[in-house]
């Protein structure tokens, strides 16, 4: 398994079992690039990296974060059209 995070930006939208304002898009473009890279194996990783923030003692997302973020990853990555990070 990948040892990746959620980066601190997209980290300060959950916090405490409350998902801030803006999370839900920011989550849909961290899909859309997951998925743009692995393809349907994108879910997964990304499904990864909310387990490894939950049990990162320094992250602030806890387990009730977790399901709502399952949830919505579950619910959208279907209609989720992948990006792509261009090369230089």
């Amino acid at each position: 398994m990948s040892k990746e995070k959620i980066m601190d930006d997209e980290l300060k939208l959950v916090s405490g079992g409350v998902l801030l304002p803006g999370w839900d898009a920011t989550m849909l473009t961290l899909m859309a690039f997951y998925k743009g890279a692995y393809g349907e194996e994108g879910r997964e990783k990304v499904e990864s990296l909310v387990q490894i923030s939950i049990d990162d003692p320094t992250s602030p997302v806890e387990a009730k974060d977790a399901e709502t973020l399952y949830n919505f990853i579950r619910d959208n990555w279907d209609s989720v059209d992948p990006r792509y990070i261009p090369k230089p």
